[in-house]
């Protein structure tokens, strides 16, 4: 966001031709799709492609971006850069639409991650500056030397031209508590959300009282006793972009001035 001055509308993946990757949770199965746009775009939303390119006209700049590649030429290399090629041609994927394969029958004679580099660094250098692991970036150092929210090594910055995530700040005076989201135990995004005996897991959903099962959200004792929740209650989690309803979990195992809510509630 430090660089944008405008905000273009993209389309979304059903509004364009693409190449996906998906990998069959809990199954060897590893498939290449072409998955082919549903509907057009809609309004004056564009691909990623087609709003560079559409800028780079306007700076009389199309030939040095787009290098004589179409959009689907650059779908096309990015299927040849995935070695598959060879089994399945670019225009047999097209017809087929998918392409599933196994893993290669030799696979446990592969090294480990990043193995080679262990035992030799000097001949197996990382994709880095340096060919080595990097707690201090030099591209940030050497590109943004006065940037004070990315310093080149990991830093707490409480403070800076885009946020303000001091306890004493404004923000903090309109929305007192910390939200931590982290990755949920019961489920995988939306997958196994609807699975009915895990629902009755006190952790995983709150049922409130129009029958419906609401996330939980941690809260300490102490906070929950200031704003008059107890647990079970629906209650608004809100700050100035947007609210979210979910079941209260009143636990002393939640900090005092944090809360805590499962990433893509369902």
């Amino acid at each position: 966001m430090l660089f944008l001055d405008i905000i273009l509308p993209v389309s979304t993946f059903a509004e364009e031709n693409d190449l996906m990757n998906n990998m069959t949770w809990g199954l060897p199965v590893y498939t290449v799709l072409y998955a082919e746009k549903a509907i057009e775009a809609i309004g004056e939303s564009k691909s990623d492609f087609d709003a560079v390119f559409e800028i780079a006209k306007k700076l009389g700049l199309e030939e040095r971006v787009a290098e004589g590649y179409t959009e689907e030429d650059m779908i096309k290399l990015m299927y040849e850069i995935l070695h598959v090629d060879e089994r399945c041609t670019f225009e047999e994927l097209k017809e087929k639409k998918y392409m599933p394969y196994n893993y290669s029958k030799d696979w446990e004679k592969d090294p480990p991650a990043f193995r080679l580099f262990y035992d030799d660094p000097e001949k197996n250098p990382l994709p880095t500056p340096t060919g080595k692991l990097e707690f201090y970036s030099e591209r940030l150092a050497q590109n943004f030397p006065n940037d004070k929210e990315r310093p080149p090594s990991p830093q707490w910055i409480e403070k800076g031209i885009t946020h303000d995530d001091r306890r004493s700040s404004d923000r903090a005076r309109m929305f007192p508590l910390l939200v931590v989201a982290n990755h949920p135990r019961w489920r995988m995004h939306a997958q196994c959300d609807d699975i009915s005996w895990m629902r009755e897991i006190s952790t995983c959903k709150v049922t409130g009282p129009d029958g419906y099962k609401y996330e939980p959200v941690w809260i300490h004792p102490q906070d929950a006793e200031k704003r008059g929740i107890k647990n079970g209650d629906i209650v608004k989690i809100f700050n100035e972009m947007g609210i979210v309803l979910a079941g209260a979990y009143v636990t002393e195992r939640m900090m005092p001035g944090a809360i805590h809510i499962d990433h893509g509630r369902g």
